[in-house]
């Protein structure tokens, strides 16, 4: 956690300088390239922790309902901001579109027109 923190002050701090240097016609190109490398470097530190506990706390809640189509637990810390209730499996994505897919192939194969594949073209 104090990766987080010491990353996240790093790349304000880098920032903040940036943003004080960014309007000075004197400031030359290195100090820009420098600049973004700490952003970058800072960034890196704080979200590499970040999402290693992120991911550890999704597969904590159950990595096996992950891909399986099955509602996401209300609750969860993990999924708060996504505002996805659900992941469906790729069979049941295969499934649906396939009708889809099998008329786009034989259009770009050239077998078929857009017009009689349902397309407006």
């Amino acid at each position: 956690m104090h990766r987080v923190i010491v990353g996240a002050v790093g790349s304000i701090v880098m920032t903040a300088i940036f943003a004080t240097r960014a309007t000075h016609q004197t400031t030359d190109y290195y100090t820009f390239a420098w600049l973004f490398v700490g952003i970058g470097v800072f960034s890196g530190i704080a979200y590499a922790p970040w999402m290693a506990r992120f991911t550890e706390t999704v597969e904590k809640q159950g990595v096996t309902s992950r891909g399986a189509g099955r509602p996401y637990t209300a609750g969860s810390s993990a999924c708060c901001c996504s505002g996805l209730r659900s992941v469906p499996d790729l069979s049941t994505l295969t499934r649906r579109h396939s009708r889809t897919v099998s008329a786009a192939v034989a259009v770009v194969a050239g077998r078929r027109s857009p017009r009689a594949a349902g397309g407006s073209g």
